[in-house]
C-alpha cells in the first residue's frame, strides 16, 4: 500500500508539472500574440475522503492568467487619451495651415482691396482705378467663399470619419456581449474561459482607441462597459449602439433602436474629432462667417454715405446683408415642435460689429406664450420675452434681431439661429459699373475768405445720410457755418443766406474745441464728425 501510495503520489507530480510545462509552453507560443496574457498553474495538495491520511500528491487547481485590472484601466484611458489628442493634432493642423497659407488666407485679399480702394480714391475720376477696386472687391470674395468651402470639406470629412468610429465601436461592442455571452457558461477555472477573457480584454482596448470607456465587472467572468457619463453600452449579452444624429449629436439606442439617449463622447479618436469639430472647427467657420457679415456690412454703410460720379448715394458695394431669403435661412427647426408649428421667423443683422461667432437656441414654453433665446458658446440666456397674440414682433441681442411673425407656434418648439456661420454665404459684390463707386463726401468742407489762423477743420465722417440735412440734391438743408467764438468754443450757424447767418433751431453754440480731437459737428443731432487741428478764429463755411 505505501508503494503504491508512493507511486500514486508520483505520478501526480509528473502529472501536474507536465500541465506547467505546457503552460509555460503556451506562453512561450503567445508571446507576440495581441492581447494574449501570461498564464501560470496553481497547485494544491490533492486529499482523498476516508481513514487515515488520505494523501495522494498533489492536484492542478486551475490555470490563472497573470493580469492587473487597475492596470488594465489605466491603459484603456491612456489609450482614448492618446487617440484623442494625436486625432484633434491632425485635425487642427489642417485647419493651421489652411489659414497660414499666403494664397489662401484673408490677409492679402484685403491688402489689395484697400490698396486699390486708397488709389481709387487719389485719382476718383480714373475709371480704370475704380475698375481695380470692383476688380479686388470680387478677388476678396472669392478668398472668403474657397475659404469657407475648404473648412465645410473639411466638416463632412469630419462626419464621415465620426461616422466610421461609430461603425467600429458598434462592432467592437457586438464581439464584447458575444464573448460575454459565451463565458456565461463557463467557470472561471475552464481554461477556456482565459482564451476568451483575453479576446474580451483586447476588444476593449481596441474599443479605447475609438471612445472612452469603462468597466464593472459582473459575476465571476462577466464585464459591463460604459462610455460618455456612465451610460451602459454592454451589460453582459446586452449591447447598445451609438448613432450620429442629423444634429451631429451622439446617440446612445436601445437594442430595438428605439430609447435614444445623447451620450458626451470625450476621448478617443471619436472624442478627438467630435471636440475638434465643436470647439475648433464650427467656431472658425462661424469666426469667418461673422467677419464677411461685418466687412460687407460696414462697408456697405461708409459707402452708402458717399457719391458716386453720377451725383447719387452710392447704396450697397456689396450684396445686401438681410433679404427674405437670407433671414429666414438663419433659423431652422431643431425639434418634432418646432417643426409642427406654423410661425414664420427670421433674424436680421442689425450690427454687424456687434456680432458673437455663436449659435443659438430659441425654445418656446408655456404652450408657445414665452420665449428665450439662449447663446449656444456658453449658454447665457440673451433674450427672453412674451410671443402673445399680437405679432409680428422683434426681439434684439448681438447685433441681431429675431422676428416673429404670424402662425401657430407648438408648446417646447425648438429653434436653431445660425447667423455667422452663414455669413459667407451672404457675401458678393452688388456693384458692376465702376462709375457706381462712391467715392465722394456728401459734404465739402471750405475755409472762409477772411480767415487769418493756422488751423484747418477736416471732415472725419458722415453717420447717417437719410436725415432732413442731406434730403436735398447736391447741397445741404440748409448749408452750415461753423464760426469759432473763441479759441475753444465754436458755434453753428444756418448760412442760407451767406450774408446773414442766424441760429439754427435749436441754436448751437458754445460747442467746446479741442485742437486736434475728433468731435461731433451738431452735437445734439449727431449727423456729423469733424476732424480739426489748430486754431480758426473765423468762419468756416460747409
Amino acid at each position: 500500500m505505501s508503494d503504491s501510495s508512493l507511486i500514486n503520489i508520483g505520478l501526480s507530480g509528473v502529472r501536474a508539472h507536465q500541465s506547467a510545462l505546457a503552460t509555460t509552453g503556451q506562453n512561450i507560443t503567445n508571446a507576440s500574440t495581441p492581447g494574449y496574457s501570461r498564464q501560470r498553474v496553481n497547485f494544491e495538495t490533492q486529499v482523498t475522503a476516508g481513514a487515515g491520511t488520505g494523501l495522494q500528491g498533489v492536484l492542478v487547481a486551475g490555470v490563472e492568467r497573470i493580469v492587473d485590472e487597475a492596470t488594465l484601466s489605466q491603459l484603456r484611458l491612456d489609450t482614448a487619451t492618446s487617440a484623442r489628442l494625436e486625432t484633434l493634432s491632425q485635425q487642427v493642423e489642417q485647419v493651421d495651415l489652411l489659414l497660414a497659407d499666403q494664397a489662401t488666407n484673408l490677409n492679402r485679399g484685403f491688402e489689395a482691396f484697400f490698396a486699390a480702394l486708397q488709389s481709387a480714391a487719389g485719382m476718383p475720376t480714373s475709371l480704370p482705378a475704380r475698375q481695380l477696386v470692383l476688380a479686388e472687391a470680387e478677388g476678396l470674395v472669392m478668398r472668403f467663399q474657397s475659404l469657407d468651402g475648404r473648412l465645410r470639406e473639411q466638416s463632412t470629412a469630419v462626419t464621415r470619419r465620426a461616422q466610421s468610429e461609430i461603425d467600429i465601436v458598434n462592432r467592437l461592442a457586438a464581439g464584447i456581449g458575444e464573448l460575454n455571452a459565451r463565458l456565461a457558461g463557463l467557470q472561471a477555472q475552464d481554461p477556456n474561459s482565459n482564451a476568451l477573457q483575453d479576446q474580451r480584454d483586447e476588444l476593449l482596448r481596441q474599443l479605447a482607441e475609438h471612445v472612452d470607456v469603462r468597466t464593472v465587472a459582473e459575476g465571476e467572468l462577466g464585464m459591463n462597459v460604459f462610455v460618455g457619463k456612465g451610460q451602459a453600452l454592454v451589460v453582459g449579452a446586452s449591447v447598445r449602439t451609438l448613432a450620429l444624429a442629423p444634429t451631429g449629436e451622439v446617440q446612445l439606442r436601445g437594442q430595438d433602436g428605439n430609447g435614444n439617449m445623447a451620450v458626451d463622447i470625450r476621448g478617443g479618436s471619436l472624442g478627438g474629432l467630435l471636440g475638434f469639430r465643436d470647439q475648433t472647427l464650427n467656431p472658425v467657420i462661424s469666426e469667418l462667417g461673422r467677419l464677411a457679415l461685418a466687412f460687407a456690412g460696414t462697408v456697405n454703410e461708409m459707402h452708402a454715405e458717399g457719391l458716386n460720379l453720377r451725383g447719387d448715394y452710392g447704396g450697397n458695394l456689396f450684396a445686401e446683408l438681410n433679404t427674405a431669403a437670407a433671414m429666414e435661412n438663419r433659423v431652422v427647426a431643431a425639434n418634432a415642435a418646432g417643426n409642427g408649428s406654423g410661425v414664420v421667423l427670421g433674424v436680421r443683422v442689425d450690427d454687424p460689429a456687434a456680432l458673437v461667432a455663436s449659435d443659438y437656441r430659441v425654445r418656446f414654453l408655456d404652450a408657445g406664450e414665452t420665449f428665450e433665446v439662449r447663446r449656444e458658446r456658453d449658454g447665457l440666456v440673451v433674450a427672453s420675452g412674451s410671443a402673445g397674440t399680437s405679432r409680428p414682433l422683434a426681439v434684439s441681442f448681438d447685433g441681431l434681431s429675431l422676428e416673429i411673425g404670424a402662425g401657430e407656434i407648438l408648446s417646447g418648439a425648438d429653434f436653431r439661429v445660425t447667423a455667422t456661420a452663414l455669413g459667407v454665404s451672404n457675401l458678393g459684390v452688388a456693384l458692376g459699373d465702376p462709375r457706381d463707386l462712391a467715392l465722394a463726401s456728401p459734404v465739402a468742407v471750405r475755409a472762409g475768405d477772411a480767415n487769418q489762423g493756422s488751423g484747418r477743420l477736416a471732415l472725419s465722417s458722415v453717420d447717417d445720410v437719410t436725415g432732413p440735412l442731406f434730403a436735398g440734391d447736391g447741397e445741404l438743408l440748409p448749408p452750415l457755418l461753423v464760426r469759432f467764438t473763441s479759441a475753444d468754443r465754436y458755434e453753428v450757424l444756418d448760412a442760407t443766406d451767406a450774408l446773414n447767418p442766424r441760429p439754427l433751431e435749436p441754436p448751437v453754440w458754445g460747442v467746446p474745441f479741442v485742437p486736434g480731437g475728433v468731435q461731433a459737428l451738431l452735437p445734439d443731432s449727431g449727423t456729423q464728425v469733424v476732424v480739426a487741428d489748430g486754431q480758426d478764429a473765423n468762419a468756416l463755411p460747409a
